[in-house]
C-alpha cells in the first residue's frame, strides 16, 4: 500500500513542480534581457508588460530601467495604476533611470506620493527628487504628504523639502496653517534656515494658536533658526516663554530670543535665569550674552556658566554648554582659559565636550591647540581638538605626524584619525601613517587605513596599502584595503587583484561596508568598468535599500 501512495505523491508534485519551473524560467528569460545586448531586448521586454504575471510585470519593468530603454515610457507610466504595489515601485525606479520628465509622468509619479502604501508613497519621493521636475512641482506632490501619518514617508518628504530649500517658502506657509502638518513644516524650516524668513509670520500664528507643546517646541526652534530676519516674533516668543507651563518650550522660547536680536527680552530673560533649573538658567544667560555682545560682563558670566556646565551630571546640559560656547562668539582670549582651566577635573565624557568646545572656536585656537601638543598633561585633548577642526587644521598636520614617532599604540590610533579628518592637508603625512600598518594593534593598523583614505599618499604609500591588501589574513583589513587602495590611483598590476576583493566585499554581511566598497569602486572611475555588472546586480538585488541607492547611482555613471 505505501508504494503507490508513494508513487501519487510524487506525481502530484511533479504536476505542481512543472508550472513553477516554467515560470521561473520565464523570470530568467526577462532578468537576461534586461542585460541583452540585443537591439529587440527592449521589445520583447514591452511585451511582458502586459502579463497577468505581476512578478512577470515587475521584471520587466526592471529589466527595461536597466535597459534605459525610452520608447516604453507610456506603458511604464500605465503601470503607475497597477493593483501590485511592488509594479507600481519598479516602475517608478525604471522611469528614474530612464530618465524621462515628460509632464504626464511626472503628474503620475505625483500621484503616487499620496498613496496609503508606505513602499509606493517613498518611492515616489525619491524618484521625484531625482528626476527633478522644478520646485514647483516637488512642493505641489509634497503638499499632499504633509498630513501623513507614516513617519518612514515623511522623513522622505521632509527631505525632499530641505533640499528645496527656501523654494519651498510658500508650501511651508501653507502648511503651518494645519495644526497636523504645523509641526514638520516648522521641522523643515528649521533645518532650512534664513532661506525661509518669508515664514516668520506663519511660525508666529503657529505661537498664538497652538496647544500643542510639541509644536510650540519646534515652532520655537524654527525662528531661532531664522535669527535675525525673524525678529518681529519676539512679542510673540516672549508671550509663550512668559506664560507656558511646559519647561521645554519654556528652555525654547528663552533660546530662540537669544537668537532674534531683540533687546527688549532681556528683562524677561534675567527672570526666567534666576527663576528656572540648570538648564533653564544656562540657556536664559547664554542668550544674554548674545543679545548683548559689547557687554564684557555678561559675555564674562555666560562663558564662566557654560564651562562649569560641562562638567553637568546631565548629558543634555552638557552637550548644550558646549553648543552655546561655540555659538557665543566670544573672544579666544576669554573662553580658552576657561576651557583649559576646566580640563583639570574632567573625566572623560566631560573632556570630550570641552574638546568640542574648543574645535569650535576654529582658527582662533588652533596655536593654542598645536602647543597643547607638547604637554603631556593636554596632548590626548589637543589631538582630539584638533582632529574636530577637521581641515581648518592644516597647519597643525607637521606637529601631529610628529607624535606618531614613539607613541603608544592607543595614542598613535588617536593621531591618526585626526590626521585623516584634517584629509588631503595631511597628505605630506602619508609615508609617517603607513608606517603604522606594520604594526600588531588591529586599531593602530585599521586607523591608518582610515588616514591614507582620507589624506592620499604617494606611490610609496599606494605600494604599501597593496602590498598590505594582498598580505592581510583578516578580511576586514583586506577589504578596507582595498577601498583605500582605489582612492591611491592603483597601478595596472594592482587592479585586477583590487577588482576581486572589491567584488567580494559586495557580498559583505555587513550594509555598511558593501556601501563603502561601492564608494571604492566609483573612485576608481572608469577603470571600474569590469565591476559594472556587480554593481549592477546589488542595485537590483541587494537586501539593503540603502545598498541599492548608492550602487543604483554608481551603476549609472559605469
Amino acid at each position: 500500500m505505501m508504494r503507490p501512495l508513494l508513487i501519487a505523491i510524487a506525481a502530484c508534485a511533479c504536476l505542481v513542480c512543472v508550472p513553477l519551473r516554467a515560470a521561473n524560467s520565464t523570470y530568467e528569460t526577462i532578468d537576461d534581457l534586461g542585460f541583452s545586448q540585443q537591439d529587440a531586448a527592449g521589445e520583447k521586454l514591452v511585451g511582458y508588460l502586459d502579463s497577468e504575471d505581476s512578478q512577470q510585470r515587475w521584471r520587466a519593468a526592471r529589466a527595461l530601467g536597466n535597459l534605459g530603454y525610452k520608447p516604453a515610457v507610456d506603458q511604464l507610466a500605465g503601470l503607475l495604476g497597477d493593483d501590485d504595489p511592488v509594479v507600481q515601485v519598479h516602475a517608478m525606479i525604471a522611469l528614474t533611470r530612464i530618465g524621462d520628465v515628460s509632464p504626464g509622468v511626472v503628474e503620475a509619479i505625483m500621484e503616487k506620493v499620496a498613496s496609503s502604501d508606505e513602499r509606493v508613497a517613498r518611492t515616489a519621493l525619491q524618484t521625484l527628487k531625482r528626476l527633478k521636475p522644478g520646485p514647483e512641482k516637488l512642493a505641489a506632490a509634497l503638499e499632499k504628504v504633509l498630513e501623513s501619518d507614516d513617519q518612514a514617508v515623511m522623513s522622505h518628504a521632509l527631505d525632499a523639502l530641505i533640499e528645496a530649500g527656501g523654494a519651498a517658502t510658500p508650501l511651508l506657509e501653507r502648511a503651518l496653517e494645519n495644526e497636523k502638518s504645523a509641526y514638520w513644516a516648522a521641522l523643515a524650516i528649521e533645518q532650512i534656515g534664513p532661506d525661509c524668513a518669508g515664514a516668520c509670520n506663519g511660525l508666529t500664528k503657529v505661537l498664538l494658536r497652538s496647544q500643542d507643546d510639541a509644536t510650540l517646541q519646534q515652532a520655537l526652534l524654527a525662528l531661532a533658526a531664522l535669527g535675525e530676519s525673524a525678529h518681529q516674533a519676539a512679542p510673540a516668543v516672549q508671550k509663550v516663554a512668559a506664560e507656558t507651563k511646559s519647561d521645554a518650550v519654556r528652555i525654547a522660547a528663552c533660546y530662540a530670543l537669544g537668537n532674534l536680536g531683540d533687546s527688549s527680552a532681556t528683562d524677561l530673560l534675567r527672570r526666567l535665569a534666576s527663576q528656572g533649573g540648570e538648564f533653564q538658567q544656562l540657556v536664559a544667560t547664554w542668550s544674554i550674552a548674545k543679545l548683548h555682545p559689547d557687554d564684557p560682563a555678561a559675555e564674562k558670566q555666560a562663558v564662566g556658566l557654560l564651562t562649569k556646565a560641562l562638567a553637568s551630571d546631565r548629558p543634555e546640559v552638557r552637550e548644550a554648554a558646549a553648543t552655546g560656547l561655540s555659538k557665543l562668539d566670544a573672544p579666544v582670549e576669554v573662553v580658552a582659559p576657561a576651557l583649559l582651566s576646566a580640563l583639570e577635573s574632567a573625566d572623560a565624557a566631560q573632556q570630550s565636550n570641552i574638546a568640542a568646545a574648543l574645535a569650535s572656536l576654529g582658527p582662533k585656537a588652533l596655536d593654542r591647540a598645536i602647543a597643547a601638543l607638547d604637554k603631556p598633561q593636554f596632548t590626548d585633548i589637543a589631538i582630539e581638538v584638533l582632529g574636530r577642526m577637521g581641515p581648518d587644521a592644516e597647519p597643525a598636520a607637521e606637529a601631529l605626524a610628529a607624535k606618531l614617532e614613539g607613541a603608544s599604540n592607543e595614542q598613535r590610533t588617536r593621531v591618526q584619525f585626526a590626521l585623516g579628518a584634517i584629509g588631503p592637508g595631511a597628505e605630506s603625512a602619508a609615508a609617517q601613517i603607513a608606517a603604522g600598518l606594520a604594526s600588531d594593534d588591529p586599531a593602530v593598523r585599521q586607523s591608518a587605513l582610515f588616514a591614507l583614505r582620507q589624506t592620499g599618499g604617494g606611490a610609496d604609500a599606494r605600494d604599501q596599502v597593496a602590498a598590505f591588501m594582498k598580505s592581510s589574513s583578516d578580511d576586514f583589513e583586506k577589504l578596507a584595503a582595498a577601498w583605500t587602495l582605489a582612492r591611491l590611483e592603483p597601478s595596472g598590476e594592482q587592479l585586477a587583484t583590487l577588482a576581486s576583493v572589491l567584488k567580494e566585499g559586495l557580498g559583505n554581511s555587513e550594509p555598511q561596508a558593501r556601501i563603502e566598497t561601492i564608494d571604492a569602486i566609483a573612485s576608481l572611475g572608469p577603470a571600474a568598468l569590469p565591476l559594472k555588472a556587480a554593481v549592477e546586480k546589488a542595485a537590483e538585488s541587494d537586501s539593503n535599500s540603502d545598498v541599492r541607492e548608492a550602487a543604483e547611482g554608481v551603476a549609472a555613471g559605469l
